[in-house]
This record gives structure tokens, sequence and C-alpha cells, in this order.
């Protein structure tokens, strides 16, 4: 009869066989560890050279602005005409009128590779089912993540930013739409030094005649300030104030 095979080493006492084992097992699993970290961590600075790369091969954000305000300047008249359906996007404005129409403005996509901030007007006949575009000589800059609000034949739009994949410019600007008209009106607050810090995804709300805006946030992309302030802008005196 063969003899069973005694793994327990000369000179061994009892349970050292299961502690060498438990440690061979441990230092196996720590050699596993560290070479996936290490595959980790090359896999995240390769991410940050790529990163960097994109940073550096992006124009520089207030170029681009300025491109699309030359583009605009060929426009010399308010321009209304029927439409398709707008592409997809987010963080535009969708206002709802009193005759039920819906007004779109600005928004962004995003493709996988580029952010594309939009700088167009729309407005839905419900009833109907159309669109149509409104280009103006004078109007808001391309933006997302704004605010508006109708009062009184008017839209009023305050705030937002335009962004590219790692840069972000936000507005402070305060804009009114006529309903009416179709005709844009940038507003210059008579108190300027009380208008509230540049911003976007903000709240603003009416109430009697005031517009209220609350909160949002400021990107430099080295750091992000979020606000919890409110602000008040008076209609009938076209002012600004703090409220604390």
């Amino acid at each position: 009869m063969a003899k069973k095979k005694n793994s327990k080493k000369d000179g061994e006492a009892p349970g050292d066989a299961k502690n060498r084992k438990a440690l061979a097992k441990e230092q196996k699993r720590l050699r596993q560890e560290h070479k996936a970290n290490q595959k980790r961590l090359k896999e995240q600075q390769k991410k940050q050279r790529g990163n960097k790369e994109r940073l550096h091969d992006e124009e520089d954000i207030e170029e681009l602005i300025k491109k699309i305000d030359q583009d605009r300047a060929a426009v010399n008249a308010v321009v209304i005409q029927n439409a398709s359906q707008p592409v997809p996007r987010a963080h535009g404005s969708f206002t709802v009128l009193p005759n039920q129409d819906i007004l779109m403005f600005g928004g962004e996509r995003y493709d996988g590779q580029r952010v594309q901030v939009f700088g167009d007007l729309h407005r839905w006949n419900f009833d109907k089912n159309e669109w149509r575009q409104i280009t103006s000589p004078l109007m808001p800059k391309s933006r997302c993540s704004h605010q508006a609000v109708f009062y009184n034949d008017h839209v009023y739009i305050f705030g937002g930013e335009f962004s590219t994949f790692y840069q972000f410019f936000h507005f402070k600007d305060l804009w009114k739409f006529c309903v009416k008209t179709s005709v844009w009106t940038k507003l210059e607050v008579a108190n300027a030094t009380e208008v509230p810090q540049a911003r976007s995804g903000h709240r603003i709300a009416l109430w009697r005649n005031m517009l209220l805006v609350f909160g949002g946030f400021h990107d430099t992309t080295r750091e992000t300030r979020y606000f919890n302030d409110l602000h008040i802008y008076f209609f009938n005196d076209n002012k600004c104030g703090e409220e604390k």
C-alpha cells in the first residue's frame, strides 16, 4: 500500500504548513494588486497627457466667441423663417408664452469629440407644430445653462456660459426679447456695480415686478465657485439689489 505524501517540512511545528500557504497566498494577492495599481497609474498618466494635448490644441475661448460675433455681423435685419426641428441639445431655455408658443434659445451639445454651444432662437407654434427661426443683428452671444422668464410681452435672459471641452466663459448680461416685434435689447442696468457676478446653472423666478436670481456657479478650470446668494432685479427701476 502506497504511503500518503507528507507535505510538512522537517522540523515544522503543527500549523506551520497552513500558515506558510496563507502567507504565500497573501503575497500573491499583493503582487496582483500592485500590478493592477501600476496599470491604472499608467492609464491615468496617459489620459492626463492626452488631456494636456487636447487643451493645447483648443483655440482660446475668447477668440472663438469673437469669431461667432463676426459671423453674426453679416445680419443687418430681423429675419423670421420657417425651420425644421432644432438639433438635439441640453441646457437651453424653453419659455412658454401666453399664447402657448414656446421660445427656445441656446443650449449645448457634446458629440463625444467636442462641445458645440448654440446661439440660435426658435419659436414653436404648439397648435400647428411649426418651428420658426428668428435671426437678429443684435442678440445674446451663444450660451447654455442660462435662465429665461416671461414678463410683460418680453422674455428676459440672464447669465449662462460658453464652454469648450476644457474652458468656460461665464456671462452676467441681461437681455430682453420682445415677442411682438422679435427684437432683442441688451439692458444696461442703472446701478451696474450691483449686477450679480457672472454665472451659470443659477435659477431665476418672477415675483410681482421683480426678477429673482439665486445660486449658480463660476468655473475657471482651476477652481469652481458655487454661489448661495439671492439678487433682485426691479423691472420698474431697472436696478439690481442683493438680499442679505
